[in-house]
């Protein structure tokens, strides 16, 4: 299309068939549009879903399973299995709203308990003795 010049006949009927060309394409693209976003919405849910359902093996070989449910749970300081005291703590610890589970491991049986502790409580992850803080 040349650049209009001033001064210069206008072909009005060209122009406005134009325009009516122009108005029909864009009304035809966004029309495609909405069919791409819809159908990009759709394939994202799909993916999601997938995602979700996938379960990969823990990269540790079993290390990353839960723990808590299968060891013992005591509140003293001693082996539940042998009533020991000599323990030593094996560097799990959680804590959530106000209680802590430490995991031990007695010397004297090589069992793994948890000892749970609530509100305030503090660890010492050492080899020290029971009730000795570490130096």
């Amino acid at each position: 299309m040349e650049a209009a010049r001033p001064g210069a006949a206008v072909d009005h009927e060209g122009v406005l068939t134009q325009a009516t060309a122009l108005t029909r394409r864009s009304g035809q693209l966004c029309l495609q549009a909405t069919d791409l976003t819809e159908s990009t919405r759709a394939i994202r849910a799909i993916s999601f879903s997938l995602r979700r359902a996938l379960v990969a093996p823990p990269i540790r070989g079993g290390a990353d399973t839960d723990d808590a449910g299968r060891l013992p749970e005591t509140r003293q300081r001693r082996c539940p299995t042998c009533k020991g005291g000599t323990l030593r703590a094996a560097n799990h610890l959680f804590a959530s709203e106000g209680v802590t589970k430490e995991e031990l491991r007695c010397l004297a049986c090589s069992a793994a308990f948890w000892i749970l502790e609530t509100n305030g409580a503090t660890f010492w992850i050492s080899d020290a003795r029971p009730g000795c803080p570490p130096a």
